[in-house]
């Protein structure tokens, strides 16, 4: 996502949704326009999202902005020290960002995916449909998984703030 040109976002996820809409059961020719309708504005939506995200990054990078988006990307990503000593200061200032954004998602991902699990239970309890409850289960296994990447998550924002801070002191 922080190398796609922002075109191919767009392009990529209204197809996508289209499609999707398109080739589900039940919809055929007729829902043609809908599918495309919605697509495009689900394209229109993440193709938003991601620019206010990019936005946000530059402007939280500071003054210095990112060099290197691919390079700070994956450094982000793997918690590996890039090579470049100019990417140092903005990748500090990604860390804490990042930071903010996991302790956000710590906080929300419970009350959604636990809710989410609750209303699929309710569903079963209400309707008899065992479809629901592997929603929920579905749902749970979301949930543990999504902890848990943020844990792994912070340790590697961990890793590689103490690399940089190492090598600056250096």
């Amino acid at each position: 996502m922080a190398r796609a040109p922002l075109w191919a976002l767009f392009l990529g996820s209204s197809v996508y949704l289209a499609a999707v809409l398109l080739f589900a059961p039940g919809m055929g020719p007729r829902w043609f326009t809908g599918a495309i309708v919605f697509g495009l504005a689900f394209g229109a939506w993440m193709t938003a999202f991601v620019a206010v995200t990019r936005r946000r990054d530059q402007r939280a990078a500071g003054p210095l902005r990112i060099p290197d988006r691919v390079v700070t990307a994956r450094a982000l990503r793997t918690g590996e020290v890039p090579t470049d000593k100019a990417l140092d200061q903005p990748l500090l200032s990604l860390i804490e960002r990042r930071r903010r954004q996991l302790r956000w998602a710590s906080k929300v991902n419970p009350w959604l995916f636990g809710g989410l699990a609750v209303a699929g239970m309710i569903t079963l309890v209400a309707e008899h449909d065992a479809t629901s409850l592997l929603y929920a289960v579905l749902f749970v296994a979301f949930l543990v998984y999504l902890r848990r990447a943020s844990v792994r998550g912070a340790a590697r924002l961990d890793r590689l703030e103490s690399a940089i801070r190492h090598r600056a002191s250096q």
